[in-house]
């Protein structure tokens, strides 16, 4: 940790280096994490588009164009310095859940405690394609932050069922509303009878357990009924928001009945009661904030019964095709970081013979899935515009301490490497861009083996490859006076200039410091007026 916060400080931004270092070295070794990386689809074109990006502000600062923010944020973001201030908070926070548990009696310094599975929610599907050794996200984060070395360090509350038996395609591996009714119950006893039951009646652990909303769901509403009934206080409200809103199996264990497994009659009053664990002025949830909440089951004989609720630890890489990975899905990304980081802290301490919670800059950082989460989700999906599913093949890299930018980890590698910097549709935008600057300006031979060249070029797109609309013979026309644009287009090509041509002049209207009147009124708008009233030769129209 200490050299990742010195090296983020003083040179680049980690995850930007992490991604030069593997573009740079081509032959793949497991040891080394991120080697074999210019095989990843996508991360050398976004490498040459941030490139782009810094020098074409590089020279618009030379040519005296206003600007704001920070010039080469895929470079040097903070999302590291975000992360790490983080992480002391959730220290303090396991640090005073740890105070408090010692001085009501039911945590005893030093003693180290049974280690349990994390108890994450269900597997996902595997197609014939999944690579042999592909490892699912909560699994990864499980394997990095669980005390247990080895199998046996998580178990799903759904078993071993999937969604959907051998999915066709990545949706249906996801697609959690196929598990039957049967099967949700199904889990929800399984978590009763192997969580809460031993728990309950033995005492002396932790459980960390995936609130599991596909399961608990269904009793939501009855649950709900029965708090209002008895007068307890409800957490939370009639949010919307899925990921925000406080889960079902919270509202199951306040209303859940003890008695029997303390070995009293059903409904006995003297059966301890569930609850948000609470002590002075501190109540230890932090669902919406970081995604967990802090349960307890206060008994007479002083034992330690506690629970996590956590938010589900896939949400950190989640990745799903029509879902804008913004500021909004970083916050559920962030929640999910630190749910497991808090975990792994309380854990450490709880099932060791430490008696502090470990604050050293020495320590790895694979056990700290909130410094990850900064260097890569945060840093290189918002600030070098990488694609996430690629990300999170570096971030299970460094969970599971094995370099997965291989064929049997991922299908994400290109079968060679026979490499081209931008896509085709980017190409043929050009070449459209290109074709129509030259009709406007000169007239091109149409046998010539320019024009040839092009066409074949962009045969596979309309817009390119098709003449229709274009002006036959000399275009040059003095008489003519807009020469951005030829006399006569199709339809189609008329919409990418008027696209184009609104784009650049909200650049313009848009280059200079918010609130600056001196710098809007000096620099925008004559460079705006001037795009306006001139052509592309700078002759006023």
């Amino acid at each position: 940790l200490r050299e990742t916060l010195v090296q983020d400080m003083q040179g680049l931004s980690v995850g930007s280096s992490v991604i030069l270092h593997s573009l740079s070295e081509e032959q793949y070794d497991p040891q080394k994490i991120g080697t074999g990386g210019i095989a990843l689809s996508g991360s050398l074109t976004a490498t040459v588009r941030n490139t782009l990006e810094s020098g074409a502000q590089r020279t618009a600062e030379r040519l005296g164009v206003a600007q704001v923010g920070n010039r080469h944020e895929c470079l040097e973001s903070g999302a590291l310095g975000c992360a790490a201030a983080h992480l002391v908070v959730l220290q303090d926070i396991a640090g005073d859940l740890l105070s408090d548990f010692e001085e009501e009696g039911i945590l005893r310094p030093g003693q180290k405690y049974t280690a349990r599975p994390i108890r994450t929610a269900w597997n996902v599907g595997r197609m014939e394609s999944t690579p042999k050794y592909f490892v699912n996200a909560k699994i990864a984060v499980a394997s990095a932050i669980s005390p247990i070395e080895g199998p046996g360090f998580y178990e799903n509350a759904f078993g071993d069922q999937v969604p959907k038996d051998s999915p066709e395609n990545i949706e249906e591996c996801y697609a959690c509303k196929l598990f039957t009714e049967d099967q949700r119950r199904g889990a929800v006893t399984k978590t009763e009878v192997e969580v809460f039951l031993p728990l309950e009646r033995d005492g002396g652990f932790v459980e960390v357990v995936d609130v599991c909303e596909e399961a608990w769901e269904e009793f939501r509403a009855e649950n709900l009924r029965l708090l209002r009934q008895q007068g307890v206080f409800l957490p939370g409200g009639s949010e919307s928001d899925e990921d925000l809103r406080y889960p079902s199996v919270l509202y199951a264990l306040l209303t859940r009945d003890t008695s029997a497994s303390l070995g009293l009659p059903a409904n006995s009053p003297d059966a301890p009661k569930w609850e948000i664990y609470e002590r002075g002025g501190r109540k230890y949830d932090y669902w919406r904030l970081y995604g967990f909440i802090t349960m307890v089951l206060k008994c007479k004989d002083k034992k330690l019964r506690s629970m996590i609720l956590v938010a589900p630890w896939c949400r950190w890489m989640f990745n799903r095709q029509g879902v804008p990975m913004g500021f909004t899905q970083m916050h559920y990304s962030f929640r999910s970081a630190c749910s497991s980081t808090f975990s792994g802290l309380l854990l450490d301490v709880i099932c060791t013979e430490r008696t502090t919670v470990n604050r050293s800059l020495d320590r790895p950082v694979r056990s700290l899935p909130i410094v990850l989460y900064g260097v890569f989700t945060l840093h290189m999906s918002q600030f070098m515009h990488l694609i996430v599913r690629n990300i999170n093949v570096l971030i299970k890299s460094c969970l599971m301490r094995v370099n997965q930018l291989h064929i049997n980890y991922t299908n994400l590698l290109r079968k060679n490497l026979d490499l081209h910097i931008f896509s085709r549709a980017s190409r043929n935008a050009l070449l459209l861009e290109d074709r129509i600057r030259a009709r406007a300006s000169a007239t091109l031979d149409e046998d010539s083996d320019e024009e040839e060249e092009v066409e074949e070029e962009a045969a596979d797109d309309v817009s390119v490859g098709s003449d229709l609309g274009w002006p036959e013979g000399d275009d040059d026309d003095d008489d003519d006076g807009d020469s951005k644009m030829p006399a006569s287009l199709s339809n189609e090509t008329n919409v990418v200039r008027d696209n184009k041509f609104a784009l650049r002049l909200v650049c313009h209207l848009t280059n200079s410091t918010p609130g600056d009147k001196s710098s809007f009124v000096s620099v925008t708008l004559p460079r705006a007026l001037h795009y306006l009233n001139h052509d592309r030769k700078g002759k006023r129209l």
